[in-house]
């Protein structure tokens, strides 16, 4: 654990399916439109390894999360199945497809580079005290962070904690998803 001011970080465990779900389907809101947000978050919440979350408190209120992929593991581990039963034959696929391309991000090297999947926090401190703790784990030689253009302010935070941008990629359908590219950022251990 690390505590700053008031601030702790702690790996997540089972309890806080709820809340990452919850993070989770408000982050992607725009980019899955006209869905049940309750089915989702139940999907998401069948999907998370919990283990690979890491959860920031104040006063016993949790105020952010990260959520990370280290080697073959990854933060959501989507079931195709689990989506269908959730979300029916037609839709459910669709929205697999949907979420695949959303969060498992393919990695040119598994064994070096670690990827952070998603940062959400209430205040720029706390995402920064986040970021800080998956990076002092340390697993592997890199970290690389895949952020939607539209997201200055997570950018701006991964930036002040040494990350620089590697490349950009543009998206199919831009209108429809509300923004124009993929911005990869990587962080060298």
């Amino acid at each position: 654990m690390i505590k700053t001011a008031t601030i702790t970080v702690r790996p997540g465990n089972s309890h806080d399916c709820e809340y990452v779900a919850t993070a989770l389907v408000r982050a992607y809101q725009k980019q899955l439109p006209k869905l049940d947000e309750a089915k989702l978050k139940k999907a998401i919440m069948c999907a998370l390894q919990p283990k690979h979350v890491c959860i920031a408190e104040n006063e016993g209120k949790v105020v952010g999360v990260l959520a990370s992929t280290q080697g073959d593991t990854r933060a959501l581990k989507l079931d195709r199945g689990e989506l269908i039963k959730w979300f029916g034959i037609f839709r459910g696929p669709a929205l697999y497809k949907k979420l695949v391309r959303i969060f498992e991000k393919q990695l040119c090297n598994k064994d070096t580079i670690s990827l952070i999947d998603f940062v959400q926090g209430e205040s720029d401190k706390v995402c920064h005290e986040l970021v800080e703790y998956v990076l002092a784990q340390a697993y592997g030689e890199a970290y690389l962070a895949v952020v939607p253009d539209t997201d200055a302010r997570i950018i701006r935070i991964l930036k002040n904690c040494k990350f620089y941008e590697v490349s950009r990629e543009d998206k199919y359908m831009k209108s429809q998803k509300r923004m124009n590219q993929y911005i990869y950022l990587r962080r060298d251990m």
